[in-house]
Protein backbone atom coordinates (compact mmCIF):
# COMPACT_ATOMS: atom_id res chain seq x y z
CA UNK A 1 0.00 0.00 0.00
CA UNK A 2 1.15 3.28 -0.85
CA UNK A 3 0.57 6.73 1.12
CA UNK A 4 1.14 10.17 -0.51
CA UNK A 5 1.23 12.98 2.10
CA UNK A 6 1.25 16.70 1.20
CA UNK A 7 2.07 19.25 4.28
CA UNK A 8 3.38 22.32 4.58
CA UNK A 9 3.30 24.71 7.61
CA UNK A 10 1.00 26.67 5.82
CA UNK A 11 -1.54 23.87 4.96
CA UNK A 12 -3.80 24.75 7.37
CA UNK A 13 -4.64 28.30 5.43
CA UNK A 14 -6.79 28.89 2.38
CA UNK A 15 -6.12 28.71 -1.51
CA UNK A 16 -3.28 30.87 -2.88
CA UNK A 17 -4.19 34.81 -3.06
CA UNK A 18 -7.24 35.10 -1.25
CA UNK A 19 -7.42 38.26 0.13
CA UNK A 20 -9.44 39.26 3.16
CA UNK A 21 -11.72 42.40 3.78
CA UNK A 22 -10.14 44.08 6.62
CA UNK A 23 -13.73 46.35 6.66
CA UNK A 24 -15.62 42.52 7.22
CA UNK A 25 -13.41 41.40 10.10
CA UNK A 26 -14.58 41.53 13.90
CA UNK A 27 -14.70 44.59 15.56
CA UNK A 28 -10.89 45.03 16.36
CA UNK A 29 -9.69 42.40 14.85
CA UNK A 30 -7.10 45.03 13.07
CA UNK A 31 -6.61 47.96 15.53
CA UNK A 32 -3.34 46.30 16.25
CA UNK A 33 -1.84 46.16 12.88
CA UNK A 34 -0.85 49.64 11.38
CA UNK A 35 -0.96 48.37 7.82
CA UNK A 36 -4.57 47.96 7.51
CA UNK A 37 -5.73 51.49 6.96
CA UNK A 38 -3.84 53.74 3.34
CA UNK A 39 -1.34 56.50 4.35
CA UNK A 40 -2.75 60.17 3.56
CA UNK A 41 -1.23 59.60 0.29
CA UNK A 42 -3.53 55.84 -1.07
CA UNK A 43 -0.90 54.00 -0.21
CA UNK A 44 -1.33 50.81 1.13
CA UNK A 45 1.98 49.89 3.57
CA UNK A 46 3.27 46.18 2.52
CA UNK A 47 3.91 44.16 5.44
CA UNK A 48 7.25 44.29 6.44
CA UNK A 49 8.22 41.08 5.60
CA UNK A 50 6.97 37.94 4.03
CA UNK A 51 4.72 35.18 5.44
CA UNK A 52 1.36 33.09 5.00
CA UNK A 53 -0.74 36.07 5.91
CA UNK A 54 0.36 39.58 4.38
CA UNK A 55 -0.61 42.80 2.98
CA UNK A 56 1.38 42.87 -0.78
CA UNK A 57 1.20 47.17 -0.29
CA UNK A 58 0.64 49.39 -3.41
CA UNK A 59 -2.53 51.49 -4.22
CA UNK A 60 -6.05 51.33 -1.73
CA UNK A 61 -8.77 49.47 -3.01
CA UNK A 62 -12.12 51.76 -2.29
CA UNK A 63 -9.71 53.59 0.25
CA UNK A 64 -9.24 49.91 1.71
CA UNK A 65 -6.05 47.67 2.32
CA UNK A 66 -6.40 44.39 2.11
CA UNK A 67 -4.45 40.95 3.58
CA UNK A 68 -3.76 38.35 0.84
CA UNK A 69 -3.19 34.64 1.77
CA UNK A 70 -0.98 32.33 0.68
CA UNK A 71 1.02 32.39 -2.33
CA UNK A 72 2.24 28.83 -3.27
CA UNK A 73 4.38 28.17 -5.88
CA UNK A 74 5.74 32.17 -5.68
CA UNK A 75 9.22 32.89 -6.09
CA UNK A 76 11.72 36.02 -6.42
CA UNK A 77 9.84 38.85 -3.74
CA UNK A 78 10.28 41.95 -4.41
CA UNK A 79 9.53 45.60 -3.30
CA UNK A 80 8.16 47.59 -6.42
CA UNK A 81 6.85 50.36 -6.94
CA UNK A 82 3.11 50.21 -9.00
CA UNK A 83 1.57 52.29 -11.17
CA UNK A 84 0.77 55.05 -8.46
CA UNK A 85 3.90 54.83 -6.74
CA UNK A 86 3.18 52.93 -3.93
CA UNK A 87 5.62 50.49 -2.54
CA UNK A 88 4.02 46.69 -2.87
CA UNK A 89 4.88 43.24 -3.27
CA UNK A 90 5.19 40.87 -6.29
CA UNK A 91 6.45 38.08 -6.60
CA UNK A 92 6.78 35.44 -9.75
CA UNK A 93 4.86 32.20 -9.88
CA UNK A 94 6.48 28.78 -10.99
CA UNK A 95 5.02 25.59 -12.06
CA UNK A 96 5.02 22.57 -8.98
CA UNK A 97 7.99 20.22 -9.87
CA UNK A 98 7.58 16.45 -10.53
CA UNK A 99 8.19 15.70 -6.68
CA UNK A 100 5.63 18.33 -5.85
CA UNK A 101 2.06 18.80 -4.83
CA UNK A 102 0.09 21.45 -7.09
CA UNK A 103 1.19 23.60 -3.95
CA UNK A 104 5.01 23.46 -4.76
CA UNK A 105 5.45 21.39 -1.37
CA UNK A 106 7.55 18.19 -1.28
CA UNK A 107 5.38 15.15 -1.43
CA UNK A 108 6.40 12.66 1.23
CA UNK A 109 5.76 9.11 0.39
CA UNK A 110 5.47 6.15 2.43
CA UNK A 111 5.81 2.57 0.85
CA UNK A 112 4.98 1.17 4.38
CA UNK A 113 2.89 -2.58 3.74
CA UNK A 114 4.06 -2.36 0.11
CA UNK A 115 4.02 -5.81 -1.49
Amino acid sequence: MRFVFFFSALSIAACAGNTVDEAAQPSGATSSDPTSAPDADGCCPPSPSMSGSMYLGGAASEGRCFRTHDFWCSQNWRVEKDAKGCDQWRYDMRAPREDESPQCQRKVTSDAGAD
